[in-house]
């Protein structure tokens, strides 16, 4: 077989692999909030959130809030470090949109990396850089000071 159609074949593969296990991972994340949610009545929900109280929902939005601009400053010093100029807002929202999805469905490197990838596709990273800036997000958060 020669190579060109070795290619050609890789190349059709690739391009409907990726949609598809996103697809497959998609239903089987439905299906498992679905039977999780069965033993959820809704009447049982409302009587929870009424005896939390207001004071106690809205401190948990405001530390909700403040966790997600804080993991937002980890973009923020990562594009520092790799020296490149991004408006902030930009860099919020990716990083709001990257780690909500990331912490709901898991898998954090792969989800948060991937989001964070199609957002700041067009802007010119380069890949080498887009990995030492992720590098440098991951390791930033586990290194020990001092």
């Amino acid at each position: 077989m020669s190579s060109a159609l070795m290619s050609s074949k890789q190349a059709r593969w690739r391009s409907w692999l990726a949609p598809a296990l996103a697809a497959a991972l998609l239903c089987a994340a439905m299906w498992v909030l679905h039977e999780q949610l069965q033993a959820v009545r809704y009447r049982d929900l409302q009587a929870a959130l009424a005896r939390l109280g207001a004071d106690h929902l809205l401190l948990a939005l405001l530390f909700c809030a403040a966790n997600y601009l804080i993991l937002s400053c980890y973009d923020q010093l990562a594009f520092l470090y790799i020296g490149k100029r991004i408006a902030r807002t930009r860099i919020a929202l990716t990083a709001f949109i990257a780690y909500a999805i990331s912490n709901s469905v898991g898998f954090a490197l792969l989800s948060g990396t991937a989001v964070r990838h199609r957002f700041y596709e067009p802007i010119p990273v380069g890949e080498g850089k887009f990995m030492a800036m992720h590098g440098q997000r991951e390791q930033g958060a586990r290194r020990p000071h001092g």
